[in-house]
């Protein structure tokens, strides 16, 4: 009981395990001045604590325990003060209820153990006895249950009754059942004590409880004070254990400690001897510490002896380390660094990293990049070479990215787009909007194709630059693959062929221009065949028209004889009208026009244009056309004049060839291409001359301009045909013969 002063921390350090106390206060101070100390200690011991309050009394406890210079809300959020209410601990529904109140402290206990608190006290208000006023007979078992509970735990537990409020009868049973009582600042062992179960019903209950009290007083306070001393002496003896043990597990501790850092020193050192890299250690004042293997092979081909380096100062054996001045910033400054330098005297490039160490020195990690630099330097000049090429050629590159759609090209394609290269990134829709507007449609639709067909994609077509300017273009990439077939980009280049475009235009416009006076000669060499020609209907128009005469005269005029005259004369007129239009097509000078015609018609325009000159130089003039023969897709003075320069060809050859002379035309169907052959009973082709016979220039005539055959050549590939001649089997005259083309309608 206490009925004045404070109970002292070293009176509560007494209180030992198992130990179950009651404290009977009459005001609120003295209630704090028990509880406050007995949960101080506790938290300092590293126990944990469990306090029960009623009515809100807790702010008073943590007010003082807050003064005392405890973290209260720490050790409440750490889990090491556990605050309950009476609704949280001991009531149920409004009653007092045994078997929760025993279940919480039990709990309580086994969780401060497997927490790793070194104990568990608690303590608490216990106004349920007066709010719940249960029978005594429940109140006591549960006081009998409380006790051996607390035998099988470590735990201390002080219980705190309001000696004003509490009936005298309730306060004897109170005090009978607890064996210690804290009573006028001490902690005394009750000799009143009666376990609860041994109770029985007690009379004059406020006499005995005064009696009682002093009683304990007396005598309770040698014996607390001998006990207090065992277990002083107990406590210390188990401390001076525990310190045994501690310093035992230190020393053990150490042991293990130095073992694993010899072994880490020789995992380090055996690393470090076994990297690629040179390793390097120095002292604050930038003396040698240490060195791998590398590092003294290095020093070796340097002309210096590692083992006589340990010691010695950087800079007295290099004085003109080209990185001095980086090694000193990284040792005043202590922060890494990374640089690249050459070492003239062994005319290498080195990589170094340096490093602060832990003692106030350093560590350098060399590396040999010579070969790096090599290959970087090599590559720079590839890229330039690689750039001017492009600029020469006018050639750029491109990569796509088919996952992506990330789009690459190298700056001379921005040259040829038109574009900055260093302005903004390239994409698809970049290159469609330089696109011409005529070739846009079919570009996308060819390279989309490709894509889904992981193909090679080629085009052609016009760029329009920011300032109006035409290119003309050729784009081709090549798809890359992995090993599963799946596409993963193009690569590809775009060539400007813009000159070679008009280059190409301006020849094939020269080619015309001497295609065209190549015609007219040899229009002109039939000129006395052409006049032939056309006297021979005109002569017959000239006698049909007087025989007309004649018939009109007569008396009565012969009608029917008139009649056919006058229609001899029309097919005279037409034919020489013919001939004439025949000659004004080869000699007018137009661009190309490709239309479907009819290898037979061809033929027989050419045959009748030099039928004469053939009879005039007695050469058997003949054609043989399959009868079913397709159409072609051509220009039909381009075709005529392959044919005329064949057959004048092939009639020079005759003119010294013995009789008969004979000149064969031959048209064929062979699959999906016709053939037509010009085939004479010549001297046949010199050997040599095979190799040369269509270049231009090339030529066996003695007055001859070497570009007959060179003209035939290329209109026949302009139509997508070829051209050649070989000597006959039967070793007289020889055969050229020309293929194109055969032309289907798309329906």
């Amino acid at each position: 009981m206490l009925l004045g002063g404070t109970v002292d921390s070293p009176v509560l350090d007494g209180v030992g395990s198992h130990d179950q106390l009651c404290s009977i206060y009459e005001t609120d101070v003295e209630r704090d001045a028990v509880a406050v100390p007995f949960l101080r200690i506790g938290l300092g011991r590293g126990e944990k604590c469990v306090y029960l309050h009623s009515d809100g009394k807790w702010d008073d406890i943590a007010r003082a325990l807050s003064a005392d210079g405890l973290d209260v809300q720490r050790f409440i959020s750490n889990g090491a003060l556990v605050i309950k209410s009476k609704d949280e601990s001991y009531l149920r529904n409004g009653r007092f209820d045994v078997e929760r109140m025993l279940g919480l402290w039990q709990d309580e206990s086994a969780a401060a153990k497997s927490q790793g608190y070194s104990a568990m006290r608690g303590a608490g208000e216990t106004d349920w006895v007066l709010s719940t006023a249960p029978d005594l007979e429940h109140w006591l078992d549960y006081e009998a249950r409380l006790t051996d509970a607390i035998a099988l735990c470590d735990c201390r537990l002080v219980c705190q009754y309001n000696r004003a409020r509490y009936p005298p009868e309730l306060l004897l049973g109170i005090i009978q059942m607890h064996p210690l009582v804290i009573h006028d600042a001490a902690v005394c062992r009750n000799h009143h004590y009666v376990p609860a179960v041994e109770l029985l019903p007690l009379r004059d209950a406020r006499r005995t409880v005064q009696r009682w009290l002093r009683d304990i007083r007396a005598d309770g306070q040698g014996e607390l004070a001998l006990r207090r001393a065992e277990e002083t002496i107990a406590r210390e003896r188990i401390d001076m254990q525990h310190q045994h043990q501690r310093l035992a597990e230190q020393v053990e501790a150490m042991a293990k400690l130095e073992e694993r850092l010899r072994q880490t020193d020789a995992r380090n050192t055996a690393i470090l001897e076994n990297i690629t890299d040179m390793f390097f250690s120095f002292d604050k004042d930038f003396r040698f510490l240490y060195m791998n293997r590398q590092g003294a092979d290095q020093m070796r081909l340097a002309g210096k002896e590692p083992e006589l380096l340990i010691g010695k100062l950087l800079w007295d054996e290099f004085p003109d380390a080209p990185n001095r001045e980086a090694m000193r910033r990284v040792m005043d400054e202590r922060a890494p660094e990374t640089d690249e330098v050459c070492y003239p005297l062994l005319r290498q490039w080195y990589e170094n990293r340096m490093y602060p160490s832990p003692d106030g020195g350093m560590v350098l990690f060399v590396r040999n990049v010579t070969q790096r630099r090599q290959h970087e330097e090599a590559r720079r000049r590839g890229e330039a070479y690689l750039d001017a090429a492009q600029r020469i050629s006018h050639t750029g590159s491109w990569g796509w990215n088919a996952s992506t759609g990330e789009l690459v090209w190298s700056a001379e394609l921005f040259r040829v787009m038109g574009h900055d290269p260093q302005g903004r990134k390239p994409s698809r829709e970049m290159l469609y909007e330089r696109m011409h507007a005529d070739d846009r449609e079919a570009v996308r639709r060819a390279f989309d194709a490709a894509v889904r067909g992981r193909q090679n994609f080629s085009a052609n077509y016009r760029i329009v630059r920011p300032d109006g300017a035409i290119r003309h273009v050729l784009s081709e990439a090549h798809p890359m693959l992995d090993d599963s077939g799946t596409l993963i980009e193009y690569v590809g280049a775009i060539v400007d062929v813009t000159e070679r475009k008009e280059s190409e235009d301006a020849a094939h416009k020269a080619r015309a221009e001497l295609a065209h006076v190549n015609r007219a000669l040899t229009v002109a060499e039939f000129t006395a065949s052409i006049a032939h020609e056309l006297n021979q209907p005109l002569a017959a128009v000239v006698a049909n028209a007087a025989a007309a005469e004649r018939w009109l005269a007569a008396q009565p005029p012969d009608e029917l004889e008139l009649r056919a005259a006058v229609k001899r004369m029309a097919r005279d007129a037409k034919r020489a009208s013919d001939v004439i239009t025949h000659i004004r097509g080869l000699l007018t000078r137009r661009e190309p026009h490709k239309a479907e015609l009819l290898l037979s018609a061809v033929i027989a325009e050419v045959i009748s244009l030099v039928e004469g000159d053939a009879r005039h130089k007695e050469i058997a003039l003949s054609a043989t056309v399959q009868a079913v023969l397709p159409p072609i897709r051509a220009d039909r003075v381009g075709i005529q004049q392959v044919l005329l320069n064949l057959l004048v060809n092939g009639m020079d050859a005759l003119a010294s060839a013995p009789q008969p002379r004979t000149l064969t035309v031959s048209a064929r169907r062979e699959g999906a291409e016709v053939s037509v052959q010009v085939r004479d009973s010549g001297q046949g082709i010199e050997p040599q001359s095979f190799a040369l016979l269509f270049e231009p220039f090339f030529t066996t005539k003695a007055q001859g301009m070497g570009m007959g055959l060179a003209i035939s050549r290329s209109i026949i590939e302009d139509h997508g045909g070829r051209i050649g001649a070989l000597n006959n089997a039967e070793g007289h005259g020889a055969t050229f013969e020309f293929t194109l083309p055969a032309y289907t309608q798309v329906q």
